[in-house]
């Protein structure tokens, strides 16, 4: 697993993984959550029912849910319109910016948010820049933007072996 700039917190198989419990224990109010591939698969760009029952579950339980997303196409406002969340599109990632833009609509400090998305030259090293805690996921789908697909030969050159863990209970286990 890279270090430093590019190393997420964690590594997990699907946002499904993570759970109000967890993200308590770690003081977590917050997630900035990218869109394409981490909630919706570039294949179908559908929100899952499983997605959407994560998504109702942590807000009525009090978090913070907002999207932030490279992305300015129609998919993006369906998305945010069809979870109920507020959206920060074209968001220009690595750069920090409008993670702080997020932030401040809500009226959070970084150090209760956590960003969750697919991709570790967007996401985790924009995480990192934005001085806030990442998780990475595994894509969706295999789909994705040519220039996303040569990321990810480099992506796979940092992960080597490391497989993503998965939430137990309260406890996050390494499966590898």
């Amino acid at each position: 697993m890279p270090t430093g700039w590019l190393a997420p917190d964690r590594y997990l198989t699907s946002v499904l993984k993570i759970e109000a419990d967890w993200l308590q224990a770690q003081g977590i109010t917050t997630l900035l959550l990218d869109i394409d591939n981490t909630l919706v698969s570039r294949d179908t760009q559908l929100v899952s029912g499983a997605i959407r029952d994560w998504a109702r579950q942590l807000t009525e339980q009090g978090f913070n849910l907002f999207l932030v997303t490279n992305n300015w196409h129609r998919v993006v406002f369906d998305t945010a319109a069809e979870l109920g969340l507020p959206i920060v599109y074209k968001s220009m990632k690595p750069l920090p910016f409008n993670f702080y833009k997020a932030l401040r609509r809500l009226g959070v400090r970084r150090q209760q948010a956590m960003v969750v998305g697919d991709q570790m030259m967007t996401d985790v090293l924009g995480a990192r820049l934005a001085g806030i805690k990442v998780i990475m996921v595994q894509p969706l789908a295999k789909t994705d933007l040519v220039h996303t697909k040569l990321l990810r030969n480099v992506e796979k050159i940092l992960l080597a072996d490391r497989q993503p863990e998965d939430l137990v209970g309260n406890e996050v286990k390494d499966e590898h």
